[in-house]
């Protein structure tokens, strides 16, 4: 009997610290069949993340004692659609479909401390200025501001590695995040890839009742090895919203402003709108403008601003709390110096307009 109950002892004590542990497995497998016509290129495919990005996860926290807690957060993306591992995303081109991606857990890897001061981060995680963009829109970043993802904010792309992030508790409604990011290029040789800069970031939001108003802004300073000026930018948005109960209506200003003056001064101006058509339907729509200065070359012809207006309209049926089924439309007319691109389609050639079709499911597991 003493034998039984000292197995039984060891074996309680064994299992405490997987019990005292709360992990969590989750994703999203979002498919569709995609047609996408740029007018020179035309493809049917079956595209990964169209309406939400496809992804895995893993995160949990630990109850630390006196209010405190460990937490963690692992999270990458996922190409399903073309067997991509994961820490791949889907890219269209003229070619077909890649898969392309750095490191597994490419959106979210840190780990931190939670508390009543707030929440502290030491990893690599979302920019605020990309966080604050879904927030405020609603929309995944591709489907509301087409070309306005990772490569269209050129300060330090969607994630920000090497980071340390403050978020603070909530004071009436009022929450504030601030972070800083330090490159680990160790070499005075100039370099300008996304580990060698430095730089800070903040985001203050406000919800009360059905009025939310969000601010963020990432600032980047020069590589080391290079002059001051060299490399430094910063991207700004500003997003406020109102349910109206009838709808959901946002409107989001989104700034690039490099101070070199080789570099692309981007903006980009996008009103959503989320309509409940029945219990289960959603009408969703964005329009957007965009718009990048003379001095760029990326979706302008150079020497000239180039514009495009992008329409994305669809309608979402809620299978289920987890599964949601969707069609949407999306249209993009770019002006005579413009040569955006769609959030599935290559990038056209300048005064080149663009449109794709998509139905597809997506799942929360």
């Amino acid at each position: 009997m003493n034998k039984r109950l000292l197995v039984a002892a060891i074996s309680a004590a064994v299992a405490v610290p997987a019990t005292a542990q709360n992990v969590t497995v989750y994703g999203i497998l979002d498919a569709s069949v995609v047609q996408t016509d740029n007018g020179a290129f035309s493809q049917t495919i079956v595209n990964s993340g169209y309406l939400t990005s496809s992804r895995l996860g893993f995160s949990g926290s630990e109850d630390l004692g006196g209010g405190l807690k460990a937490l963690f957060k692992l999270e990458g993306r996922l190409a399903f659609d073309s067997n991509g591992s994961l820490g791949t995303s889907t890219v269209v081109s003229a070619g077909g479909t890649t898969s392309t991606g750095m490191g597994i857990f490419n959106r979210d890897a840190y780990v931190g401390l939670a508390g009543g001061f707030g929440e502290i981060h030491l990893g690599t995680m979302e920019t605020e200025t990309s966080r604050n963009q879904v927030n405020a829109t609603g929309f995944n970043v591709g489907l509301a501001t087409a070309a306005f993802g990772s490569s269209f904010d050129a300060v330090t792309g969607d994630r920000v590695a090497n980071a340390v992030r403050y978020i603070s508790p909530s004071f009436a409604g009022l929450t504030v995040a601030a972070s800083g990011f330090q490159g680990e290029y160790n070499s005075t040789t100039s370099s300008s890839s996304a580990s060698s800069y430095n730089g800070t970031q903040f985001s203050a939001a406000y919800a009360s009742g059905p009025f939310t108003a969000r601010i963020a802004q990432v600032n980047r300073q020069a590589p080391l090895g290079t002059a001051a000026s060299v490399g430094r930018a910063k991207s700004t948005v500003f997003g406020a919203g109102y349910d109206f109960g009838v709808a959901n209506v946002s409107v989001m200003k989104y700034t690039f402003d490099p101070t070199s003056t080789s570099s692309d001064n981007r903006s980009a101006t996008v009103i959503a709108a989320k309509v409940p058509v029945s219990a289960q339907v959603n009408f969703i729509g964005t329009y957007s403008l965009l718009e990048e200065q003379a001095a760029g070359t990326t979706f302008s012809s150079s020497g000239a601003t180039g514009k495009a207006q992008v329409l994305y309209a669809g309608l979402t049926y809620d299978l289920s709390k987890r599964t949601t089924a969707y069609v949407m439309t999306g249209k993009l007319n770019n002006d005579a110096n413009g040569k955006f691109v769609l959030n599935t389609g290559a990038t056209p050639a300048v005064n080149t307009d663009q449109t794709n079709y998509a139905f597809g499911i997506r799942h929360a597991f």
